[in-house]
């Protein structure tokens, strides 16, 4: 696993020196602004909002919810018995969108802000609280019984980090109670002001929500293509060490195996097909025969196993951990690599096969000018030697704060881009890039975020919601030494009435914007691996009680529930405080749901350094919520196992000392996988195991968002990354009517 722990998030062990772990974590508006704005029934007190790392504690004391029943015995003291409790559960009041002022920023850019990275680093680097977005590193260990041992973390492609507006102000809600109850109040919670007309929240945007989109009109010829990225710098070309926009790299670069876009699933690219044999330790692959450089020679098996060894053995290598289990890679034929491994590895082909493949004519003097062990392409003069790629966009020029690229009219993959030239600008500052989008300076953006959407919505243009492999969740904790009963969630039946309080359609309509998939268990978002027969429970309050009387809770007169020990039910979930700004307001929703129950639920938000040893060092939390976007392949065998416990293992992650057979052993399965099939197959059985014993609150997928000028047409997301498949995109010719529907099939 890698050593998220000290760089605060699960982000690889080296992380690239242009992206700092507060950078990669961090949803920059965000950070400015306090969630803490009123929301629906929600009274929070005013030393909630922390912005500078202090903690954040916010329980059912700070919100007054109406409890859905009465007691059920005059003396409170009575198991809640199925034929005591109401026939229908009741559901929170719908809420106007006028109503969610949860988009609150501060004015201005607070001291010590943070540039924002365009990288999209891994999951552990968003791990620990991620925040918009993260990736996980590769699998290091082979076997269940190899736990521990050194590891490097592989940062994941470059992300442009979203962030909420400074400036961007809504009206609250709701006017806060000056007291707040405790527990659940027979009291309702005050009502937004009826005078508030609902606002639309994406106004003139039309949203596009079809994840394979069929256009209306036809492509056609066009001129410029701009883009506006968010990383700082972007001059170094080197492909292993992910100092560049991962934007710019899939526009002239192209990968040994490709990522289905919808699916998530390797297929053949440059490599025309693979298998593996010798029980899965060697991984022939094919290689295509028809591919050319952007120079006109043709791509070789020898620039393949250069790449390869590149990612290996670079020193500055930000992937090195997809490349552990590689020993050798060598030419076997003509047009054949093989690639040997220590151990079986199916996670090679869809994490390590899927990086991008350079020329090796190119760099390989200048790879060999060094002694082994210290070799290195990030000191390479790209100005006076441009980059040379087989991907659907050549190099073209570099200025001050841009790139240029020229269209490849013979891209080898079929076809090319329908515009002349694709340019590339950046800068750090949200509101640069929004002003950018809205003066017609930039064409697309992404990601764009819900509380970025205010910005934009007085202009017509075109949102997509696209699936991405993004999660949420809110891991249990079966061992917190300062309760009374440390393993008071080690009862599965406690942890599935905690999931079936849970009310995910609230928070899905009210902050994702309905732009989130909340049926899907577990923290697999990606298709070709993930069980899609695991689902979510909808809110069930009458079930969570039943489940907590079997447990031995009993609920008093008073609306709390008790624990076996007759001690009032209260939790805590951690979080960091640069966590996705969605994911701390949608864990302020569960607080108040928690608390229709009668329990307490406190919410810390905590800087990296009380985050780090609360999970690491003392243990004292009940639940913690992480939010990061996965690799194509497996790579959760340290979150999910045993030998992963960070109590036992200082490798680990493991933050809960969630202890399985069968998900240990479904692990073994995956890590020693022979094939894709093996390795699908051993991954829906831990899904499945981890789902029957609940691991966590599983809180959704949410989409990525990205907006395009109303006249920039053929859009077509690209699950890895959205905006890779840029040549399928056209623009609507100056003085061309616009038709009433953009896409077939639109409402």
């Amino acid at each position: 696993m890698s050593d998220f722990r000290q760089d605060g998030e699960e982000t690889r062990d080296t992380m690239p020196d242009a992206v700092t772990p507060d950078q990669s974590n961090a949803d920059i508006t965000d950070l400015s602004a306090s969630p803490d704005a009123p929301i629906e029934g929600t009274a929070l007190a005013e030393d909630d909002q922390s912005s500078d790392g202090e903690t954040v504690a916010v329980s059912a004391e700070s919100v007054t919810v109406e409890p859905d029943e009465e007691p059920v015995d005059g003396d409170g003291d009575e198991p809640l018995t199925a034929d005591a409790l109401d026939e229908d559960d009741e559901e929170y009041e719908e809420i106007d969108e006028a109503d969610m002022a949860v988009w609150v920023a501060a004015e201005g850019t607070p001291p010590g802000f943070p540039e924002i990275p365009a990288q999209r680093l891994g999951r552990r680097g968003f791990l620990v609280g991620l925040a918009a977005a993260g990736v996980p590193i590769a699998g290091l260990a082979r076997l269940m019984d190899r736990a521990g041992g050194g590891s490097t973390s592989v940062p994941a492609p470059a992300l442009q980090q979203s962030t909420s507006t400074p400036g961007l102000t809504a009206s609250p809600a709701v006017t806060p109670s000056a007291a707040a109850s405790p527990v659940a109040s027979p009291q309702a919670s005050p009502a937004a002001s009826p005078e508030a007309a609902p606002v639309d929240p994406f106004g003139n945007l039309t949203v596009i929500r079809d994840q394979q989109p069929v256009y209306v009109e036809s492509p056609v010829a066009s001129d410029t293509l701009t883009l506006m990225l968010t990383m700082n710098q972007n001059f170094d070309f080197s492909p292993v060490s992910y100092r560049q926009d991962f934007q710019i790299m899939a526009s002239y670069l192209d990968p040994l195996v490709w990522i289905d876009e919808r699916t998530m699933e390797p297929r053949p690219w440059l490599a025309r097909s693979w298998r593996m044999d010798n029980e899965g330790r060697r991984i022939i692959f094919t290689i295509r025969d028809d591919v050319t450089w952007h120079d006109g020679t043709p791509l070789t098996p020898d620039d393949v196993v250069f790449s390869l060894l590149a990612y290996r053995d670079d020193t500055d290598s930000a992937v090195r951990n997809f490349f552990v289990s590689m020993e050798d890679a060598k030419v076997v034929g003509k047009s054949t690599v093989a690639v040997e491994l220590n151990d079986p590895d199916a996670n090679f082909i869809p994490n390590a096969a899927s990086q991008f493949i350079f020329q090796r004519a190119a760099l390989i003097d200048y790879w060999e000018s060094r002694p082994e062990g210290q070799r290195t392409l990030s000191d390479f003069d790209w100005e006076e030697n441009p980059p040379v790629g087989t991907g659907p966009w050549m190099y073209g020029d570099r200025e001050q704060r841009s790139l240029s690229f020229d269209r490849n009219a013979d891209y080898w993959a079929g076809e090319p881009p329908h515009f002349e030239r694709l340019v590339f600008t950046w800068d750090t500052d949200p509101r640069t890039r929004i002003e950018a989008w809205r003066t017609r300076q930039a064409d697309l953006l992404f990601p764009v975020r819900q509380s970025e959407l205010e910005m934009f919505r007085d202009l017509p243009g075109l949102l997509y919601a696209a699936d991405a492999p993004v999660v949420m969740f809110a891991a249990f904790n079966f061992d917190n030494p300062v309760r009374a009963i440390p393993n008071q969630l080690a009862d599965v039946r406690v942890r599935r009435a905690l999931s079936l309080a849970v009310d995910r359609r609230r928070y899905a309509a009210d902050i994702f914007l309905d732009c989130i998939d909340i049926a899907g268990a577990g923290t697999f978002p990606q298709p070709w691996l993930r069980d899609e027969a695991l689902v979510n429970p909808a809110v069930n309050r009458r079930a969570a009680r039943e489940l907590l009387n079997e447990a031995g809770y009993r609920r008093v007169s008073g609306g709390t529930t008790l624990d076996p020990n007759g001690e009032p039910f209260t939790l805590n979930v951690i979080t960091r405080l640069d966590a996705r700004f969605e994911m701390r307001l949608a864990l302020r929703y569960i607080v108040e749901d928690f608390a229709t129950l009668g329990i307490t639920l406190q919410l810390e938000e905590l800087d990296d350094a009380s985050f780090n040893a609360r999970w690491i060092d003392t243990h004292d939390f009940d639940l913690i919520a992480f939010s990061y976007q996965t690799y194509p392949g497996f790579t959760d065998f340290d979150l999910y196992g045993s030998n992963w416990d960070i109590r036992i293992n200082p490798q680990g992650w493991n933050p809960g000392g969630y202890s399985n057979s069968e998900v240990d052993r479904a692990i073994r399965e995956a890590l020693r996988a022979e094939s894709l099939d093996d390795l699908t197959t051993a991954v829906q059985n831990l899904q499945v195991a981890a789902n029957d014993d609940l691991f966590g609150l599983w809180l959704g997928f949410p989409q990525d968002l990205i907006l395009a000028q109303p006249n920039l047409l053929g859009f077509q997301p690209h699950m890895h990354w959205q905006t890779w498949n840029t040549r399928h995109l056209w623009r609507r010719p100056a003085g061309a009517v616009a038709p009433d529907k953009v896409i077939v099939g639109q409402p």
